[in-house]
């Protein structure tokens, strides 16, 4: 993956990480984030290249996804 959070965090930082990651596992815009990282991980696999120009091209095409939905 082009993103990720490492593994080995202190103690202190995963509780955080996990308190946060139940608080808001109902919320909408939060999984409406994570799929869209999703896609524009895989879509940045298949450019072989993650860099702005390549975000860009990702946000092109889901715009345009989005607008014949």
């Amino acid at each position: 993956r082009f993103y990720s959070i490492r593994k080995d965090l202190p103690d202190d930082r995963k509780a955080v990480l996990d308190l946060l990651s139940a608080q808001l596992k109902s919320d909408t815009r939060y999984n409406d984030d994570l799929g869209t990282l999703k896609e524009c991980t895989e879509f940045q696999k298949k450019a072989g290249k993650c860099d702005m120009k390549t975000l860009q091209s990702f946000i092109k095409w889901k715009q345009g996804r989005t607008k014949n939905v």
